[in-house]
């Protein structure tokens, strides 16, 4: 009997793709300096998977950054979709993403088992995500996927223009 695949989510989130930042401290207390803008993410997604608790996940993310507009079209064309090798780091981002969804999307980030991600340069800024079950014995085609959340998030964000 053949297996089916499972049906995968691709989330676009259309803004600058955000580095995760340490906790603010007043006096004795700490506080997220930036849970306003993940309550705000939080709030643009219609309805959230359910959640995928007591398995482990694979979270597979691609940071779109947008290319400098002072550069030439020539460079921009150049640039377009190559490896963005420039600040915020990637892991930052991808930890920003884990709290963001943390008890909305995964119950604790910690059943997060595997990582995929990568940033690239782009006409527009976004990151694309998708959460999908980690089993070792039918691995997720990455390169198939970071394509589809390309494409996705192309479609999705406002912004996207041509070069």
């Amino acid at each position: 009997m053949a297996s089916v695949a499972p049906k995968i989510n691709i989330h676009v989130i259309p803004i600058e793709p955000t580095p995760w930042r340490r906790a603010g401290i007043y006096g004795k207390r700490f506080f997220d300096l930036q849970a306003s803008l993940k309550k705000k993410i939080i709030n643009c997604f219609n309805s959230p998977e359910a959640l995928l608790s007591n398995k482990p996940l694979h979270l597979v993310m691609l940071f779109l950054m947008k290319i400098p507009k002072s550069l030439s079209k020539k460079k921009k064309l150049e640039l377009n979709g190559k490896p963005h090798k420039k600040a915020p780091d990637l892991s930052n981002m991808i930890k920003f993403i884990e709290d963001t969804f943390n008890k909305y999307i995964w119950e604790d980030d910690r059943l997060i088992s595997k990582i995929s991600a990568e940033k690239r340069y782009s006409h527009i800024s976004a990151t694309a995500f998708s959460v999908v079950p980690h089993v070792p014995e039918s691995p997720v085609n990455i390169e198939e996927l970071n394509k589809e959340m390309l494409k996705v998030a192309l479609a999705k964000c406002p912004d996207s223009q041509s070069l």
